[in-house]
């Protein structure tokens, strides 16, 4: 998503991911404007954004969403090295001057020479001081796109567009549980391009596995069957893991079996009160046991002149009911077979409402756990 920067009275556009830890963000930043990390600090809308946490624990960072960024110690605006640039953008028969920032990605350079020049996006390669542009993910400025620098337009051919990139052999171990084999460790020959269904094929056709239903876990990760080994990162040399059992479709685990407790880290919680966040609610680390439950105590620190400031707040009052709700995302891991630990969060969310009548407080809360 594309957030906006503002520092300075300037503001400036920044890719960053739904799930990026607000230090990496941070650290994009020192790059960038020659900040030290130590004397950042982020915040939107008077809530600091704590170097601990991911963009995933702040439901009110969206797309276009305001960060402010203050340093600890004046210094001079880091903008004389202006964030606009003017590139040459070159085809085989001509060439066109574009405008960008130095933060914008591959993929939204793409996106302006298509609307500018009409090239479609799927046929562009490309290419700068010889190498090929070939992460749309990355910022131009992690290329040494400067101003002035030439960027050249090659096309795709439409057969090579219909073409898969080529394949490649791996070496891979796959490595059994305990209950089969006595865990034994296999060795195989497959290609990037094998599916996961055509590995579990492979074993049974060669009568390593006797028939049943398989799971596969390549870095704590349960993959896809229908999805190759090069969509789940698999290299030369790497270890996939298999048992017995199967995993639905969805984020949820058919199989509750199969975890044993969840172990997260510190989160935030944030309190909604008609669209604005009017508190903040710190959650400490913990864990949930295997089919237990947690009691998690915590305090709510309210800005109080930001709710009764809301004009729907003394209507609320009068009515005999206040209603909030609450969003929080913890991170952490599920402990799976007494073995593997998996990358988990889990989004919660929280209605609230106090009944002034009564002094009375009800709360719906639900919460699901993504792998």
């Amino acid at each position: 998503m594309r957030v906006t920067i503002v520092a300075w009275g300037r503001e400036f556009a920044m890719e960053i991911g739904f799930q990026e830890p607000v230090l990496t963000i941070k650290r994009k930043l020192e790059q960038f404007l020659r900040i030290p990390v130590g004397s950042q600090t982020l915040s939107v809308s008077g809530w600091e954004l704590v170097d601990g946490l991911d963009m995933e624990d702040y439901p009110i960072v969206t797309h276009g969403t305001k960060i402010n960024l203050t340093a600890m110690k004046p210094l001079s605006p880091p903008f004389n090295h202006c964030s606009k640039l003017q590139i040459i953008v070159k085809f085989l028969a001509k060439q066109i001057a574009i405008e960008v920032d130095t933060t914008e990605t591959v993929r939204s350079l793409k996106e302006k020479i298509h609307i500018i020049d009409g090239t479609p996006i799927k046929r562009m390669l490309l290419f700068f001081s010889g190498k090929e542009m070939t992460y749309d993910f990355r910022n131009l400025s992690e290329y040494g796109v400067s101003e002035s620098s030439e960027i050249i337009v090659f096309l795709k051919t439409m057969n090579r567009l219909r073409e898969d990139p080529p394949s490649k052999k791996l070496n891979v171990v796959v490595q059994m549980s305990s209950s089969l084999l006595n865990a034994a460790a296999i060795t195989l020959e497959m290609k990037d391009c094998d599916t996961v269904n055509e590995l579990r094929e492979l074993l049974l056709s060669r009568k390593i596995l006797p028939q049943d239903d398989y799971l596969f876990i390549h870095k704590q990760r349960i993959m896809r069957e229908n999805c190759s080994l090069r969509w789940h990162g698999v290299e030369n040399g790497d270890c996939l893991y298999a048992f017995r059992g199967t995993s639905g479709n969805d984020s949820e685990c058919e199989h509750d079996k199969l975890y044993r407790s969840f172990k997260f880290k510190d989160t935030v919680g944030f309190i909604n009160y008609h669209g604005g966040v009017v508190a903040t609610v710190p959650i400490e680390q913990s864990s949930v046991p295997r089919r237990g439950k947690l009691h998690i105590s915590t305090v709510a620190d309210f800005k109080v002149e930001r709710l009764i400031m809301n004009a729907t707040f003394w209507a609320d009052v009068l009515s005999g009911s206040v209603n909030f709700s609450s969003v929080a995302t913890m991170h952490g891991k599920v402990t799976m077979f007494n073995l593997l630990k998996i990358d988990a969060s889990v989004p919660s969310r929280c209605d609230i409402s106090i009944f002034i009548p009564t002094r009375s407080v009800q709360s719906i809360f639900k919460m699901k756990i993504k792998v």
